[in-house]
Formats: structure tokens, sequence, C-alpha cells
């Protein structure tokens, strides 16, 4: 006998309050419970409309489901690597920086950051500027949800004011938080699964994120639809 499969649902995928509770996009499901804790990626340029955005990606975990809406929140923000190269010259120094640092609710997040100076420099101003960084993000987080924290690095904020503070060590062209990423939320009851086949809706990166520990009795989630809307480093 044939084996019978269930009806299967198409989703609104909600943005937070941070994105104007925005719809952007849609996925599908045989059950909403196979859709909670399901992580998905969005080019920001999709959502805010504007071109200075199309090197951030960002990314959301769904959190509940009612009716047909899922109700999501951010877990990360990431520059491409070509939004990176732009900035890259001769003659210069570039940072990069990895490390751990907590929100003002207590959640533990990965930090990356990158930074250019307009000249090259020694080996000991560098680290000089690499820690100085790495103290003024980690107190600025502190006082922040991840949310928050997010929300001023899409406006330029956080990096503007890091800058301004790193030129009293030595003249810097460029600081930008390359990645932020905040771990799962620990009432979840288990690890975030990623919903693959990302590649309908407008904006959306296709983040080749494949289902963790599926069940066999279930059939692969389906694409999202469309819609219409010297280097010194610490890793």
């Amino acid at each position: 006998m044939p084996v019978q499969t269930k009806k299967k649902t198409w989703y609104n995928l909600i943005a937070p309050k941070l994105f104007d509770n925005q719809n952007i996009g849609l996925t599908i499901a045989s059950e909403p419970k196979n859709l909670i804790n399901k992580k998905f990626s969005i080019n920001l340029m999709s959502i805010t409309g504007d071109p200075k955005n199309q090197n951030i990606n960002i990314k959301f975990v769904i959190e509940s489901v009612r009716e047909t809406n899922t109700s999501t929140y951010v877990v990360g923000y990431e520059i491409t690597p070509a939004g990176l190269r732009r900035h890259m010259r001769r003659n210069t120094s570039n940072i990069n920086d990895s490390f751990m640092a907590k929100t003002k609710d207590g959640n533990p997040a990965r930090i990356k950051t990158f930074i250019l100076t307009k000249e090259e420099t020694k080996r000991s101003i560098r680290s000089n500027i690499m820690k100085e960084a790495r103290k003024l993000v980690s107190e600025i987080l502190s006082k922040k949800t991840f949310e928050q924290f997010v929300e001023e690095v899409i406006k330029n904020a956080i990096q503007k004011q890091i800058k301004d503070s790193l030129k009293k060590i030595y003249p810097v062209k460029i600081f930008e938080i390359r990645i932020a990423e905040i771990e799962e939320k620990e009432q979840a009851k288990k690890p975030s699964e990623e919903i693959s086949g990302l590649g309908y809706v407008k904006g959306i990166q296709e983040d080749n994120l494949n289902q963790k520990n599926q069940k066999k009795s279930e059939e692969p989630e389906e694409p999202v639809k469309e819609i219409n809307k010297d280097v010194i480093s610490s890793d």
C-alpha cells in the first residue's frame, strides 16, 4: 500500500519588531511543530530595500507558530566576504579578532571584528587596537539585548563610536562587526534545525543548512515560496 503523507501548509515568516514585524517569506511544513527552532538567513537589503545593505545577511530562528504565521527572533548578523574585500587597500594593516561576550540578559554571543588602519602599523600597535576594540564591544553588548545590539550595528552607530575611540591609539580607517551570533536560547529543548532550499524568496540567501537528526518518517521541508514584497588575528 502507498504511504499516505500529510497535507502540507504554507506558513508566513514574520520578522521581529526590529524589522517592523514584516512578512519576509513563506515556508512549508506538514505540521507547525516541524518549524520550531528552524533557522534561516535573509539578505538585509530585501528587508530594508536599501542597496547599502546588500552585503549583510541576517539569521533568524522560528520561535513559535500561530495559525499560519511564525514568530521569529534574530540570532545572527554577518557581512559577506565581498563586503569586506571592497575595503582592502595597499599599505594598510587589517586586524581580525574573534571573542565571546555576553548581552545584558546574560546570553553569550560570538563576535568577530574587522579593523583597517590608515597605514601599515607595528604589531604592538595592532595588538593594542585589537584589545581596546574587544573591550569596547564587550562593554556595549553588556548593556543591550542581542537584537538591540544588531539594530545599532545596522545603523552603523556602534562602528562609528568604536572607530572614534580607536583613533586615540592610531588612525583607523574602518571598524566593522563582521559577525555577531547569539547562542541558542536556553529554553530551547533541542538545537536549532535549519531550513534548506531558501532560493525562491527575493533576497533570501540559500544557507545550505541541512536539517539535523531528521526522522526517517518525515519528508524534507520544501523550499520557501517567492513573495513580492600583515594581519593580526585571534582566530
